[in-house]
């Protein structure tokens, strides 16, 4: 993971790393995130887990990139970004994953 966190970092974007809540009911469940962010989660996605739980039961290493699109702290009034706007951000992130995958040893 260190190799893929120095590569974000040489993007020059923001970044965190800690736990992160997988569910697909968040839109649904209106005090979650407030929940969740109150016990240090850093987000709530929705894709994530499978693909943990595949690299435990194969022993695969694995990790995850996310890139906050919206914030459900401001409910669902809140702004949420196009796909236009998340474009130059997921080609940059993108570049540094593949970087980091190339430097990785084993």
């Amino acid at each position: 993971m260190s190799e893929l966190v120095r590569s974000l970092e040489s993007t020059g974007v923001r970044i965190w790393t800690g736990p992160v809540y997988s569910s697909d009911a968040f839109y649904a469940e209106e005090d979650l995130v407030n929940v969740l962010g109150s016990r240090g989660f850093l987000g709530v996605e929705m894709e994530t887990a499978i693909l943990f739980l595949l690299g435990l039961i194969r022993n695969v290493k694995t990790a995850a990139v996310l890139i906050v699109s919206n914030n459900l702290t401001e409910g669902r009034a809140g702004r949420f970004l196009t796909a236009s706007e998340l474009r130059d951000t997921v080609l940059r992130i993108g570049r540094a994953v593949l970087n980091a995958l190339i430097m990785t040893k084993d």
